[in-house]
């Protein structure tokens, strides 16, 4: 079928049991892939993938031309040196923004670049099932706050149903092995649902407190807006985030679609209140954990043609 993906991996040699190619092979490598698939498939799709940790120095000086010329995208294979740890603690941030700078550096940057497999467990070693859920959606906010078109998480369904018999890793699915959804498939449905189709903007991040802002694009129509995700990372485990909101109201609700309310509800003053209808109006400031927060801004007031029914955001008083 014409929407078969090939994925093979570029290895550098660190891991043990993932032996490199030798280096001066690594452009016959892929073009065999490329000429292998093409005879099953006269537009076959190839993607790179580069091993854990990643190796800029290898990128820039051995496999460019090879990804150039026999591949479609580009998919990154998070390196996670700490499983119980939070993405941020093992630095997602960076290992994209390493492999973007490379491709940049190679005119490469319009390539689509992907995600995966990745996955964090619920397993009591590891964390809890609320926890797993939480960073998945940490996962896919920089993922996407850091243009990457596809994220891949590692297992739909768990593999082991008793911790004493089992690895940590069994229990890294969306759903438990009873195929009962865990907290992480509810946070999954609603990442994809408020992070699809929208751009990322200039992260407000300070100390502790992380705020990734997007830009609503085609997610709705009827409601545009800008989309801020927020949590925190460390020390204070706690802080406040004030939120300019517009006329037209406004949504915050949890990683699991809790409704949030705001501490705080302030107008602006005159001098710095625009004239436009659709201008911001007050500022709300919530107080920011260490579980994701949504805050939708909507932005804009939805069409008169619209029911009621429709129209159901909260509004800011």
């Amino acid at each position: 079928a014409n929407d078969k993906i090939r994925i093979f991996s570029i290895r550098t040699g660190r891991e043990p049991d993932h032996p490199a190619y030798p280096r001066e092979h690594l452009y016959t490598v892929f073009e065999r892939a490329y000429r292998a698939t093409e005879l099953e498939d006269s537009s076959p799709s190839l993607v790179a993938t580069f091993g854990a940790p990643f190796d800029p120095l290898e990128f820039e000086t051995h496999i460019p031309g090879a990804v150039r010329h026999w591949t479609e995208a580009e998919l990154l294979e998070p390196y996670v040196p700490m499983p119980h740890a939070s993405p941020d603690a093992n630095l997602l941030a960076k290992q994209i923004q390493n492999v973007r700078s490379c491709l940049r550096a190679q005119n490469l940057l319009k390539r689509p670049l992907w995600l995966g497999p990745v996955a964090w467990s619920s397993h009591p070693l590891w964390g809890t099932e609320k926890l797993q859920a939480n960073y998945l959606l940490r996962l896919y906010t920089i993922a996407a706050a850091n243009k990457a078109h596809r994220v891949f998480w590692d297992e739909f369904c768990d593999r082991g149903s008793e911790p004493s018999r089992a690895h940590a890793r069994d229990f890294c699915g969306l759903l438990d092995a009873d195929l009962r959804p865990k907290p992480a498939a509810i946070a999954c449905n609603l990442a994809l649902f408020m992070l699809t189709n929208t751009k990322p903007l200039e992260p407000l991040s300070t100390g502790s407190l992380r705020v990734h802002p997007f830009d609503i694009e085609l997610q709705s129509s009827r409601w545009p807006g800008k989309l801020y995700v927020t949590w925190t990372e460390g020390e204070p485990t706690t802080s406040t985030l004030a939120i300019p909101i517009g006329i037209a109201g406004y949504y915050a609700f949890d990683y699991l679609g809790a409704q949030i309310d705001p501490i705080k509800v302030e107008p602006l003053t005159h001098e710095t209140t625009s004239s436009s209808d659709d201008s911001t109006t007050r500022i709300l400031t919530f107080t920011i954990g260490p579980e994701p927060v949504y805050i939708w801004d909507v932005v804009t007031i939805p069409r008169k043609t619209e029911s009621k029914h429709d129209h159901n955001c909260m509004e800011a008083h």
